[in-house]
């Protein structure tokens, strides 16, 4: 392992630990369910990431799945703020 590959390794993990303290301080103060849609911004930040760090691009495997995953994320965000009409 060399030295710029232990700093990459360190700052994983403390945003790693940043990002777990701001979820739980999160769920402090929001419901978890309108919390999670927010969680399925780590897929185009991974992949970002991913490019930056690594110079790896998807696949279309990949980008077909993450596209799903967003897509369902929107539709949990959206049918939770919409309001709804049963008596």
């Amino acid at each position: 392992m060399t030295p710029q590959d232990f700093i990459l390794l360190a700052y994983a993990g403390v945003f790693a630990a940043a990002g777990t303290w701001i979820f739980v301080q999160a769920t402090r103060i929001a419901t978890l369910a309108e919390i999670a849609p927010f969680r399925y911004s780590a897929v185009p930040l991974s992949i970002v990431a991913g490019f930056i760090v690594w110079g790896e691009l998807p696949d279309l495997g990949m980008l077909v799945g993450s596209l799903f995953i967003t897509i369902a994320g929107v539709i949990a965000l959206a049918s939770r703020s919409t309001p709804s009409h049963e008596g």
